[in-house]
């Protein structure tokens, strides 16, 4: 009875060690796929964002432009009432 439960015993740590392989191989792909979307999501992100910082450059540029022509003009006005009064 001895000698039937050893075999047993030897076949049930095969499959316990051969089941330890394919689960660190499986760790292996899920953490270098999963790496590897992680990282493509987060470069679409950062670029997204940088298109939004880009966008948002230049509307502060166009509102410097309109401060900045509205200032000549107020000057201006200011200067012309200063010469009449």
């Amino acid at each position: 009875m001895t000698a039937k439960l050893k075999p047993a015993i030897t076949a049930k740590m095969e499959t316990d060690l051969t089941y330890e392989e394919l689960g660190e191989m499986h760790r292996f792909f899920d953490i270098f796929f999963d790496n590897i979307f992680s990282d493509w999501t987060t470069k679409e992100t950062i670029g997204r964002n940088i298109d939004m910082l880009n966008e948002l450059y230049y509307e502060v540029k166009d509102i410097q432009k309109t401060l900045q022509n509205n200032h000549r003009s107020v000057t201006a006005e200011i200067e012309e009432s200063e010469y009449y009064y």
